[in-house]
C-alpha cells in the first residue's frame, strides 16, 4: 500500500503500514489516504488531556502476563522477482539464494516469540492468534512448501483460532492451480491479488510483470480452487491515467465481485525510480484533483455495487472486512516477524532491523546464545542502564503529559515484571530488534483516534471510555468541536466519525489528535 498513499502525520508510525493490503512499508510513514482536493489548513494548539493510566513501563520489559487475548500475526516476506518502480517497501529482488536461510530464521523467530508469549509453566497455554497475514514483498513468490512450513511453525508456537483469517498476498502470475491447491492445504483461506489496474499500458508503467488478462485468469483460478474470500488491490492517481481508464477498471472489477477491494492512490515516494522519472520530466506528475475525483467515483460505484466503505481505502461485502487490518485500525495488539516488521505488544511498539542478511544473523544469535538469558527474569539487584534494578520495578511511575506542568502533568501507571520478562533493550543489542518505543497513555489515545477515525464507523464513545477511563469529549472536546464546525467530523449513534468531506481531508483531521 501501509498504501501507495498518504504521508504520515507523525514521525513514528503506530503500525505496520500496509502499502498494499496489510503489507509493510519499507520506511516510517504512509497510511493510505485519498488525495486532498481543495484542502484547507487545519491546526490548533494541542489541548491538555486528562490524567489516565498508561500501559508501558520505562525499563524496557515486555510483560507476557499482560497478553493472553488474541493478537494478530504479520509474517514479512521480503523477496520479489522484480521490484516495482513506485515501491519503497522493505523488499528486494535478486536475493533468492537467501531464501532457505531466511525461512529457517523466520520459523525460528516464530518459535522464539511463541515460547515467550506462552502463558504459565506447568500447563502452558499458547498465546492465541486470531489472524495471520503473509505480506511483503511477494509471499506468493516463495516455494509453496515454505508457506506450509511457516504455518506449521505458527500452529506449534501459538494457539491459532479454528476460524482464523489467514491471508496471503500474491502477484497474479503466481496464482496458478497447483499453487492454490498447496496454499489451501497449508491453511490459507484468503488470497489478496495485486491487480493494480486492468489497463495493460498502465501496468507496464507500474513495472508489473502481469497483464490484464493474467489478472483476470488469476481471479478465476482462485475461484475455481474454492477460495471464497478474495481481495483485489487497485491503484489510481497514476501518471497518464484517465478517468475513463479508471472507470473501466472499476466497472470490470466490480463485475467480478470479489469479497474485498483495496484501492490506493499513488504517492511518489522519494528515492524510487518513478519519483526520479517524474522529477526528470520523463513521466508527468499525477494530478491530485483528478485523483480526488477518481476516489469519489470509487466510493460511488462500489457503494452502488453493495460494498461497505468500512475504511478510507478499503471496501468489503457485508461481513468480509479484513479482520487482520481491523486490528491495526482499532489500535490493538499484533506481532510482526521478519525484517522491518512492526509489533505492538504490552504498551510497546518495536520493529526488527530491515536487512534480511543481518536479520538472519541476529535471529541465529538470539536462538543459539541469548534465548535463555533474554527470556528469563534477571536477578534482583542488577542495575538497568537507567539506574533502576532489573527484575524489581517500582509499583508506580509518572510521565509528563504534553502541555501540562507539575502534578497536573503526571500519569500514574501500575505494572510488574512477570516470572519471565523479556528485556526489549537486550533484543536490540543481541537480537533482531531495531527500534523500541514505550507508548504512554496520551500517545496511545492519539493513535487510537487517528487509526479509529479511518474506519467508516469511527471511534466508539463507550469503547474509548472503557479503554482509557476518560470520555472522548473530556479528552478532545475542543478539537472535536472545531472539526464538527468545519464539517469534517460528526456523531452518529455514539460513534465519532469522519464526514464524506472529512475522508478527503483525513490527514488534517488526524493531526488535531497527534500534535
Amino acid at each position: 500500500m501501509y498504501n501507495m498513499v498518504m504521508k504520515n502525520a507523525f514521525d513514528h508510525p503506530p503500525s505496520p503500514l500496509p502499502g498494499k493490503e496489510g503489507g509493510e512499508r519499507g520506511r516510517d510513514g504512509g497510511y493510505p489516504q485519498p488525495p486532498t482536493k481543495g484542502a484547507m489548513p487545519l491546526w490548533t494548539p494541542q489541548q491538555p488531556v486528562r490524567t489516565i493510566q498508561t500501559t508501558g513501563n520505562p525499563e524496557g520489559y515486555l510483560d507476557s502476563e499482560a497478553l493472553g487475548t488474541p493478537i494478530a500475526l504479520y509474517i514479512h516476506i521480503p523477496f520479489c522477482e522484480t521490484k516495482c518502480p513506485y515501491c519503497d517497501f522493505n523488499t528486494y529482488e535478486g536475493i533468492e539464494p537467501l531464501m532457505p536461510a531466511y525461512i529457517d530464521a523466520l520459523a525460528q523467530e516464530i518459535r522464539l516469540w511463541g515460547a515467550f508469549l506462552t502463558q504459565g509453566q506447568a500447563t502452558p497455554l499458547h498465546q492465541p492468534i486470531s489472524t495471520v497475514f503473509f505480506g511483503g514483498g511477494t509471499p506468493s513468490y516463495l516455494p509453496s512448501e515454505n508457506i506450509q512450513r511457516l504455518l506449521d511453525a505458527t500452529r506449534a508456537a501459538f494457539s491459532l483460532a479454528p476460524d482464523a483469517e489467514v491471508t496471503l498476498e500474491s502477484n497474479p502470475g503466481d496464482v496458478t492451480p497447483s499453487r492454490l491447491e498447496m496454499w489451501k492445504a497449508a491453511g490459507i483461506n484468503r488470497v489478496s491479488i495485486g491487480v493494480q489496474s486492468l489497463d495493460d499500458g498502465l501496468l507496464q508503467l507500474l513495472g508489473r510483470r502481469h497483464n490484464a488478462q493474467a489478472a483476470r485468469q488469476a481471479y478465476q483460478n482462485a475461484r475455481d480452487a474454492g477460495f471464497n474470500n478474495l481481495n483485489l488491490d487497485l491503484m489510481y492517481g497514476l501518471p497518464h491515467q484517465s478517468m475513463d481508464q479508471w472507470r473501466s477498471t472499476l466497472t470490470e472489477t466490480l463485475t467480478l465481485a470479489p469479497e474485498h477491494l483495496s484501492m490506493y492512490c499513488l504517492t511518489l515516494e522519494e528515492g524510487t525510480p518513478l519519483d526520479a522519472w517524474v522529477r526528470l520530466g520523463k513521466v508527468p506528475e499525477p494530478d491530485p484533483d483528478l485523483a480526488a475525483d477518481m476516489y469519489l467515483l470509487a466510493e460511488e460505484l462500489a457503494g452502488d455495487a453493495g460494498y461497505d466503505h468500512y475504511e478510507i481505502s478499503n471496501w468489503a461485502m457485508p461481513g468480509r472486512a479484513c479482520r487482520h487490518n481491523l486490528t491495526y485500525w482499532r489500535n490493538q495488539q499484533y506481532l510482526g516477524v521478519g525484517p522491518g516488521a512492526h509489533s505492538y505488544l504490552s504498551g510497546y511498539r518495536f520493529a526488527t532491523l530491515k536487512s534480511p542478511r543481518q536479520y538472519i544473523q541476529r535471529i541465529n544469535q538470539w536462538a543459539s546464545e541469548g534465548a535463555t538469558r533474554l527470556l528469563k527474569k534477571e536477578s534482583p539487584g542488577r542495575r538497568s542502564p537507567s539506574g533502576g534494578e532489573l527484575g524489581v520495578s517500582p509499583r508506580y511511575t509518572s510521565h509528563p503529559l504534553p502541555g501540562q506542568e507539575g502534578d497536573r502533568g503526571m500519569v500514574e501507571s501500575v505494572f510488574h515484571h512477570p516470572a519471565r520478562p523479556l528485556n526489549l533493550a537486550n533484543l536490540q543489542h543481541n537480537g533482531p530488534l531495531d527500534t523500541v518505543d514505550a507508548i504512554d497513555a496520551p500517545t496511545e489515545m492519539g493513535e487510537t483516534m487517528m487509526m479509529g477515525l479511518r474506519l467508516g464507523q469511527g471511534v466508539s464513545k463507550a469503547s474509548f471510555l472503557e479503554r482509557f477511563g476518560v470520555g472522548l469529549q473530556e479528552a478532545y472536546g475542543p478539537q472535536i468541536d472545531a472539526l464538527e464546525q468545519l464539517g469534517l467530523l460528526e456523531w452518529r449513534q455514539g460513534w465519532l466519525r469522519l464526514t464524506p468531506r472529512g475522508r478527503l481531508l483525513g490527514n488534517e483531521v488526524f493531526q488535531r489528535f497527534l500534535t
